[in-house]
Parts: structure tokens; C-alpha cells; sequence
């Protein structure tokens, strides 16, 4: 095998001619589907194993595995591919904790000085199915050892590479942020980033007459569950001054887009309240959704609306205008949400260093499951609020760029807003005197299994960690000043 590298290290790969090149390829191949998958040396009581490794698009090759040396140590590892692209992996790969590991090298009578034996490595690399490839493993005692790495074939759709790419996170591992920045976290993003940017034919269809002028346009993503929609215009109907507004579904699931179609004209007919359908063949996650109905806005004041928020009473939203034209510099205001039981869900949000995930701030609420104090009516200033239900002046959730759509899915992309506002020189409050229910994430449960939202959330962490920890630590340090209200 040895050979083959030397030859290309010395250029001679260049020289030959087309038929030459094809041949050298073909045996320096066939040289590699001879190499043995795994290292298990039982007199230098050395093993390595590979359990996937797996192309990520054109972001590179996501290599899963673990070693164990007791009488030697390693010195290099190279990842080697057929067409001369070379990485010392060993120089960057992410060592981490296999506790399976260690319990069965425990049972077969091994000697475990740490149960950190896995490791994980992403090389850059494009696809390039005809090429094989191998590591080149050098141990302190002189040994040169080869062992073929199969690697699977990429999936075409990003959403498929990003799940394969974040399944390869532990939630409780000690490296979990290491492995995010190091090697998990840019490859998703480089996914993510290169996915394909066609948004489709863009679908209108209205139900009723909506405003010329309306005042605010509300803006409602619809994913999976669609009848969220007939339990808000029920009670929507009964508020007058909701009849001066545009209401817009955006359906951002394109498995049930004829079934919404549908629905939509006996519900319009049953409660005679005007609201437009917005739909782009595609499922563009929570950001993109509010960004495409955003686009199509016509209100001078935008409320970002989940779903499976619903009023209390007539004349919320009224009084979430009529607050927000009275304050300086305003940003975005959010109402109060309740839960079904009264409880409070979000009174605004702080941000908490969370040491499960390597100290990443995360978006708290720090009232949540608490009793609702309905005498409390204030206004109170908070760095950020949810998007669940939000308030912002149009041209200037335009101006900022709308919700990054950086996050995938769902998650932090509401908070990344108000901290951007902030940065504008914007102020962003609750309203304690407007109140609503959530029913909190009813939606999500159409989105993977429980570890596969677990590896989003902690990833879409991650992407606000980076862009964000010194401005929220700075935030965080003036928290011990009391909030100003207004």
C-alpha cells in the first residue's frame, strides 16, 4: 500500500496519461479492499474499530469509532482516500467517553485507565464513490497498520444528512460542546448552509375579503396538526377588532396541504372570518414559514403567532398595539402565556448557563409552572421574549432581516431576533396585562423521534452560543440590576 501513497506524494499520478491514471487507481483500490476493517492485536493488546462512517453530502466524512492500547501508544493517524486526499485525524479528532467500551474490555479481563476510549472526526471531503479509503494508524513502537474505512453514501435530502450527522451526539456527553465546535457543528452548518435554495411556486389562496389597509398582519405556521386552525378562528370570531387585521396560514408542510385546502373552505364558510392560506411546496422550518408569510404581509405591525396560542378575551391584541405605539425604541412586545391550567408558561427570558451541555446559555423562563398573578399588569423591559406570540413593527422585522433561518426547524431563532434588535439600539417587553394560552410545542411532536429533537435543539444552542455568549454574558452581568419598567 505504501507504494501507491509514495507514488502520488511524488506527483507521478500527474504525469500519467488518462488509461494510466484509471489503472493506478483500480489496483491502488483493489490494495485497499484487502486491508482488514479493524485492529485487534491481542499480544500488543491494541483494537480499534470503526462502527460508521458515514458522507455527509459534500461537507465532508463523518467517521464514529473507538481505540484501546494498553502496551503501546498512537503516535499518528492518517485518513487516506484513493485519490491522494490525506488527513492527519489524530491531530484534531474528538476523544470522548465509551462507556460500553469500557464495561466489555472490563469483562474480558483488560486493564481500563479511562473509559474516554471513542473518538469522532469529520475530514473534508467531497463525494467520491469510486475512491476507497483507509487509515494509516503509526503506534509508538515503530508498527504501521492499515484498516479499510467503508464509507455509506450520503443521503440526497439535508434534513436526512443533518439527523444522520446529529445522531452522533450524546445529549449527557462531558465532550458534547468540543465535539459540536470541533467537528459536528460546522459540518451541519455547512449542510445546512449548501441545502438547495428553490423555494417552489408560491400558492395564495384567500377566504373571505381581508383588509385593504389592515393594521397588523398575523402571521401562523401550520405544521402537522392542522386543526389548530378552526380553534383559533373560533375565537377570533368573537372579537371585533380581530376583523381589522390579516390573518395568514402559512402551511409549512407540504403532507398536508390539500387536506388544509380543503378543510379551509367549510371553515371559512362555518365562521365568516377572512384569512388568507400561504403555501411554497416546501417545508422552510419556523423561520422561514414566518419570513415567507412576512413577505407577503400587508399590516403595518406584524404578530409572529403560534398556532397553539389562543386569547383569553376579546381585545388582546388591541392592547398589545396600543402598548407598543406608546413605547420608546420598541423592538418587540410579547403578551403573557399561560397554560391550559392557569399556570404561567412565559413571562419572559433570561438566559442560564447550562453545565449538562458544556456551560451553552440556554433560553429560561424563569416563572414557568408558576401561579399566574392576574393583578400584575406592568410592562416590564427583557432582553428577549418568545415568538410565540410577538409583536414588531413590519419595516423593521424587515430591516433586521426577519428570524435567521440558520436554525433548523425551531428553536433560539425568536430570542437570536431580540438580541439583533438590541444590538439596533431597540427594546424588547412583556406585557403582564395581556394574557393568552400555549399550549407549548404541540406541533413538534411531527418532527422525529424524542433524541432526534433533542440533537436539533442542542445544535440550534450551539449556533446561538456562537453568535451570541459575549453580548448575552455582558446582559447576564447587568441582570443584577433590577428591570426597568414602564
Amino acid at each position: 500500500m505504501s507504494i501507491f501513497e509514495e507514488m502520488e506524494s511524488a506527483g507521478v499520478f500527474t504525469e500519467l496519461t488518462p488509461l494510466q491514471a484509471n489503472n493506478f487507481i483500480e489496483n491502488w483500490n483493489i490494495a485497499v479492499r484487502e486491508c482488514p476493517t479493524l485492529i485487534n492485536d491481542p499480544l500488543a493488546s491494541t483494537e480499534l474499530h470503526i462502527d460508521t462512517a458515514q458522507q455527509l453530502a459534500e461537507c465532508g466524512i463523518l467517521v464514529i469509532g473507538w481505540l484501546h492500547c494498553s502496551h503501546a501508544t498512537v503516535k499518528t493517524v492518517d485518513f487516506v482516500r484513493v485519490d491522494g486526499l490525506r488527513h492527519r485525524v489524530s491531530e484534531d479528532w474528538n476523544r470522548h467517553e465509551r462507556s460500553d467500551v469500557a464495561r466489555t474490555l472490563k469483562e474480558k479481563g483488560e486493564f481500563i485507565e479511562t473509559d474516554e476510549a471513542g473518538f469522532l472526526f469529520i475530514v473534508k471531503a467531497p463525494q467520491q464513490q469510486e475512491r476507497l479509503s483507509y487509515l494509516v494508524v503509526t503506534w509508538s513502537d515503530g508498527r504501521i497498520q492499515r484498516i479499510r474505512v467503508d464509507v455509506k453514501s450520503s443521503p440526497t435530502d439535508p434534513i436526512a444528512v443533518v439527523m444522520l450527522t446529529l445522531n452522533s451526539l450524546a445529549p449527557s456527553s462531558r465532550y458534547l460542546l468540543p465535539m459540536l465546535t470541533g467537528h459536528i457543528g460546522p459540518a451541519v452548518s455547512g449542510v445546512w448552509q449548501s441545502r438547495p435554495t428553490g423555494k417552489g411556486e408560491e400558492v395564495v389562496l384567500e377566504f373571505g375579503t381581508v383588509p385593504d389597509r389592515p393594521e397588523v398582519s398575523i402571521i401562523v405556521p401550520i405544521y402537522g396538526r392542522y386543526d389548530f386552525i378552526e380553534h383559533q378562528l373560533a375565537q377570533f370570531v368573537n372579537d371585533p377588532a380581530m376583523r381589522r387585521n390579516e390573518l395568514l396560514y402559512v402551511i409549512d408542510d407540504p403532507l398536508i396541504y390539500d387536506q388544509v385546502r380543503l378543510s379551509c373552505i367549510e371553515i371559512a364558510r362555518l365562521y365568516d372570518f377572512p384569512f388568507k392560506v400561504l403555501y411554497q411546496k416546501v417545508n422552510r422550518g419556523f423561520s422561514g414559514a414566518n419570513n415567507f408569510g412576512a413577505k407577503h404581509a400587508r399590516g403595518v405591525k406584524l404578530l409572529l403567532l403560534n398556532s397553539d396560542v389562543f386569547p383569553r378575551r376579546s381585545g388582546w391584541l388591541s392592547a398589545l398595539v396600543e402598548a407598543y405605539d406608546a413605547l420608546p425604541d420598541a423592538g418587540v412586545i410579547a403578551p403573557k402565556l399561560l397554560f391550559e391550567d392557569g399556570s404561567i408558561q412565559h413571562a419572559g427570558i433570561h438566559f442560564v448557563r447550562y453545565p449538562v451541555w458544556g456551560g451553552m446559555w440556554i433560553n429560561d423562563h424563569p416563572l414557568k409552572g408558576q401561579p399566574d398573578n392576574p393583578e400584575e399588569k406592568g410592562l416590564v423591559e427583557f432582553a428577549a421574549v418568545t415568538a410565540a406570540c410577538m409583536l414588531i413593527d413590519t419595516e423593521l422585522y424587515r430591516k433586521v432581516g426577519g428570524l435567521s433561518e440558520d436554525y433548523i426547524i425551531g428553536d433560539f431563532e425568536d430570542t437570536d431576533l431580540c438580541l439583533r434588535l438590541r444590538a439596533a439600539g431597540r427594546r424588547n417587553w412583556l406585557h403582564h396585562g395581556v394574557t393568552l394560552y400555549h399550549l407549548e410545542r404541540q406541533s413538534q411532536a411531527f418532527t422525529g423521534n424524542l433524541t432526534w429533537r433533542t440533537n436539533l435543539t442542542i445544535y440550534n444552542c450551539w449556533v446561538h452560543y456562537q453568535r451570541w455568549d459575549a453580548i448575552i454574558s455582558q446582559i447576564v452581568a447587568e441582570q443584577r440590576i433590577p428591570p426597568k419598567s414602564g
